[in-house]
């Protein structure tokens, strides 16, 4: 479980999930992921961010404009990197300026009179849902 005091927060990281591969639901901004859906009508503050392509540490030497290639290398039976990048299963990076926006955006702002559309606002400024 998880235990946090009253109106507290917390950070998903929606991993990069490219359109060929399932589980796209689990990185959507545009309605809640299921997380986001467990924590509805609670007293905590979920907050998501949509990590990019950047993120997984794989087939970093294909051109990622070249989605043809990049989907070939990531999707790869041979060399076991399909395995290795479907998104339950994967590690993944995240850059250092989003665990630092989260923190100067949410936990170090004064909270007693937050609301949601103040909760948004905030988020918006650096690409959090």
């Amino acid at each position: 479980g998880v235990l946090l005091s009253r109106h507290g927060y917390i950070l998903e990281l929606l991993p990069w999930v490219p359109f060929y591969l399932w589980g796209g639901w689990v990185a959507t901004t545009h309605r809640p992921t299921p997380l986001g859906i467990i924590f509805h009508e609670t007293d905590l503050n979920h907050v998501g961010y949509a990590l990019g392509r950047e993120s997984v540490p794989l087939c970093l030497h294909v051109d990622s404009s070249n989605e043809e290639l990049e989907r070939g290398c990531l999707m790869n039976k041979t060399s076991g990197v399909r395995y290795k990048f479907q998104w339950a299963g994967r590690d993944f990076n995240v850059p250092i300026r989003v665990i630092e926006d989260f923190i100067t955006l949410f936990l170090r702002k004064d909270r007693s009179n937050s609301v949601c559309g103040d909760m948004r606002r905030r988020a918006e400024q650096k690409n959090f849902v």
